[in-house]
């Protein structure tokens, strides 16, 4: 994986995926119209933080999804999910372990949580997340590494695929999910 992960586990903004990090400006990466072109319309209704893919230049990602604010004229940085499209679970957890094991000390005093639970974004509660999080400074900034498995449902009405999920999130916007989206 192209995540950094030699430094000291105090802070989510020292951890890059694919360069990078919580709190850098997207305009470092991509130009606004780059940026506005290539939205992903998650939050229609909702639209506190907005979402741009990169889809192109990747190393070790087949797209990454960064969060922002929505008016933020700097698009600082509130999440990164990193990801690659693995459809087989079995494949996909043996690569999430070796993800977690390539983070070696670094995460170890961090409090981390696995769980397998539904997946938010599927109302029948066919599709599942294999989720593991290492959380920051007991704040709610976290790092989490996941498997997600959709219905075959979803999957034929296109609403995504099958992933590993590589994810970098600040406290301010988990802090946002975890209260409904409001």
């Amino acid at each position: 994986m192209s995540c950094s992960y030699s430094v000291l586990a105090d802070n989510i903004r020292n951890y890059e995926i694919e360069g990078m990090s919580i709190g850098d400006s997207l305009l470092d990466f991509m130009s606004e119209t780059e940026i506005k072109n290539n939205e992903i319309k998650y939050f229609a209704k909702k639209k506190k933080y907005s979402v741009a893919a990169v889809i192109w230049g990747l190393n070790t990602f087949d797209q990454v999804e960064v969060y922002y604010k929505s008016k933020d004229k700097k698009y600082k940085i509130e999440l990164i999910a990193g990801m690659l499209f693995i459809d087989d679970l079995d494949e996909c957890l043996d690569e999430r372990t070796k993800i977690i094991e390539s983070f070696g000390d670094s995460f170890s005093k961090l409090e981390k949580n696995t769980a397998i639970g539904t997946y938010s974004r599927d109302k029948t509660g066919k599709s599942k997340q294999y989720q593991v999080a290492f959380f920051f400074n007991k704040k709610n900034s976290n790092f989490r590494v996941e498997c997600v498995q959709l219905s075959q449902k979803m999957k034929d009405e296109g609403k995504g695929r099958n992933l590993l999920n590589v994810t970098a999130s600040s406290d301010k916007i988990t802090n946002w999910i975890n209260n409904g989206y409001r």
